[in-house]
């Protein structure tokens, strides 16, 4: 509650100036855009910095250094060109190495372009450098590539089959046409001798011819030992058939003499083969390629990827101080962007900060009392009248409007007292009309019912009024007739019962049960003559019929008497009073009940004994009827 109070407190004391509202949104929206533009520009100069930096590892070092690595394996490349070149002579290997060069001359190109932008002197000093030994480079493996695969590659290969082969082809010739002579001339110890002579000079020098073939391909010195080996033993063998030449036959002599000169001519050939063999200089493109190419490309790669340490690896030339150059503009980079990061949450949060504390006190400077507004014209929407206007001394548009909001709840009073008034008006009318509207009613069902009577005695006078006279007379003369036979049902109920006791004298042991039976039927006889002479006489001075108004049926007067229908009567007239009175024999009938019967003239028969029971029901054959009262 405490801390509640506080920050009304503090709400209040920080309260929004005296302002209308568009006032304090321009207030509000002015801080914020405020707030932006700072934003804004610390990031707008932070993003400068990214963006330069970022140009120059974009647009300088990372180009540089894939210059410089892609100068690289394009050295490397054209070696192993010029090397498939000169192993395998394949012509694609120098078609290869063409298009290495091409692009070495494109990348040379970019790095004149990127060395301007550098700013470390010494790389621009040891790129001109390269550029020299480039060229070198280029013209030591063009060297190297024309003269491989061809005879002067190998100057004792060329010696061997340019001047060794062809004398080495008649030594061996010259020597076979002697043997072949000899074969035709007689075997004598002397020729034998001398035939084995020619044979062992032969043998040593095609072997001696081997050894130098083989040692001219590999190098290796067995060969050369067993080439001496086999020249020594030439040259005792030929010494031997030399000092023999006079067995010779002429032709004979003559072959020996062209074997003796071309041997002269190839003794000293093999020397030199062997001393050329044996020297750097036996493969001449690979001597110019590790005399002339390989130092100059070692230089390259030593500007470019540094000196071979210890471990063989090369390490800080071009390229690696170009990578240097860019880790570290991009650890600039990150530095910068994360420095902007940081900007950026921190006015993010000031900002929030800002914008929460415009919106809280705008809010309650103009959503409160908005909602205070809506909930009290809500309220006088509802007809709550007693509602307090809230913000009247307001300066802005929310006091107008409370103002308005006055007016209106003053003149909705208004209203209602108007309203009021009218309304106890209108119910004063209402009641006035009411009562009239009773009266009216009660008038008008008086004189209904008063002419319902009227209309109904009327017609019940005129039905029943030619009947009355004829009823009465039937009726009474009828009494007249029921007393007197009542008398006598009364003096013979007096003679039976003395009969009875002068029976009962003079009788000794009779039938009892008939006696008893005899004076039960008398005493029946004698209540039904009294209970109809009751009724007669009840009836006698009835004149016209009547309605049962809880049946709703008529109750038809006839003989003196009336009967209702009940509820399976078949034969009653819906409406005795339409009917009238009966005129003759033929219309009494009609009022004559079946189940009771009438005589032929429609006079009423004489009255079945049956039982009187309590409520005037008449116990008749078969039907039940109600005797109106």
């Amino acid at each position: 509650m405490h801390r509640k109070c506080r920050i009304y407190e503090l709400g209040n004391a920080m309260k929004m100036p005296e302002l209308n509202i568009s006032g304090r949104l321009s207030l509000g929206f002015g801080v914020l855009v405020l707030v932006l533009i700072a934003a804004v520009a610390t990031t707008l100069f932070e993003v400068s910095n990214a963006k330069k930096v970022t140009d120059r590892i974009v647009n300088l070092r990372t180009p540089t250094s894939q210059a410089s690595a892609r100068l690289v394996n394009n050295i490397n490349a054209s070696l192993a060109s010029l090397r498939g070149w000169m192993l395998t002579g394949n012509p694609a290997f120098k078609n290869e190495r063409a298009a290495v060069w091409a692009d070495i001359a494109q990348v040379s190109s970019d790095i004149d372009g990127l060395s301007a932008q550098w700013t470390n002197p010494k790389n621009q000093e040891a790129w001109a450098d390269m550029k020299a030994v480039l060229d070198e480079f280029s013209a030591a493996q063009k060297k190297v590539e024309a003269i491989a695969n061809t005879p002067e590659e190998q100057p004792a290969t060329l010696i061997l089959a340019r001047d060794a082969a062809p004398l080495a082809s008649v030594l061996v010739g010259e020597i076979t046409k002697i043997i072949t002579l000899e074969r035709d001339l007689p075997a004598t110890p002397e020729r034998k001798a001398l035939l084995g002579m020619m044979a062992d000079t032969r043998g040593t020098t095609a072997r001696g011819l081997a050894s130098i073939r083989a040692f001219l391909l590999t190098g290796n010195q067995k060969f050369k030992k067993s080439f001496d080996v086999m020249w020594k033993k030439n040259a005792v063998r030929f010494g031997d058939l030399k000092n023999n030449k006079h067995l010779l036959t002429a032709k004979q002599l003559e072959s020996f003499e062209k074997f003796d000169a071309a041997r002269t001519k190839f003794l000293p050939l093999p020397a030199k083969m062997f001393a050329i063999r044996a020297s750097k200089q036996w493969n001449m493109a690979n001597y110019l390629l590790i005399k002339e190419a390989a130092p100059r490309a070692g230089k390259l790669l030593t500007a470019l990827r540094g000196p071979k340490g210890e471990d063989g690896v090369r390490t800080g030339g071009m390229v690696d101080n170009q990578k240097a150059l860019l880790n570290k503009d991009a650890d600039k980079n990150a530095a910068d962007i994360e420095t902007l990061l940081v900007m950026q949450w921190i006015i993010l949060v000031l900002g929030v900060m800002i914008a929460v504390a415009i919106g809280f006190f705008t809010a309650r400077s103009i959503v409160r009392p908005i909602n205070q507004m809506t909930g009290a014209m809500g309220q006088l929407a509802d007809n709550d009248l007693e509602t307090k206007v809230p913000a009247l001394e307001n300066k802005d548009e929310i006091g107008d409007m409370a103002r308005a909001v006055q007016v209106f709840k003053d003149n909705m009073i208004k209203a209602e007292e108007l309203a009021a008034v009218q309304k106890m008006e209108e119910e004063q009318k209402e009641i006035r009309r009411h009562k009239m509207e009773e009266l009216v009613a009660g008038f008008e069902g008086d004189v209904g019912e008063a002419m319902n009577v009227v209309a109904s005695s009327v017609d019940q006078m005129q039905s029943s009024s030619s009947a009355m006279s004829a009823t009465a007379d039937r009726t009474n003369e009828r009494s007249g007739a029921v007393a007197a036979a009542a008398e006598q049902a009364a003096a013979e109920y007096s003679r039976g019962r003395a009969d009875l006791i002068a029976g009962d004298l003079a009788v000794q042991g009779g039938d009892q049960r008939d006696v008893l039976q005899r004076v039960d039927d008398i005493e029946q006889r004698r209540e039904e003559a009294l209970a109809l002479t009751k009724t007669l006489r009840r009836t006698a001075g009835f004149t016209g019929p009547a309605v049962d108004q809880t049946k709703g049926r008529v109750v038809i007067a006839e003989h003196g008497f009336g009967i209702g229908a009940g509820v399976d009567q078949t034969h009653v007239l819906d409406d005795v009073a339409s009917a009238g009175p009966p005129a003759g024999p033929a219309d009494g009938l009609k009022y004559c009940v079946e189940s009771v019967g009438c005589d032929a003239d429609g006079s009423r028969p004489a009255v079945p004994t049956r039982h009187y029971l309590p409520g005037g029901v008449i116990k008749w054959p078969a039907r039940d009827f109600f005797v109106a009262r």
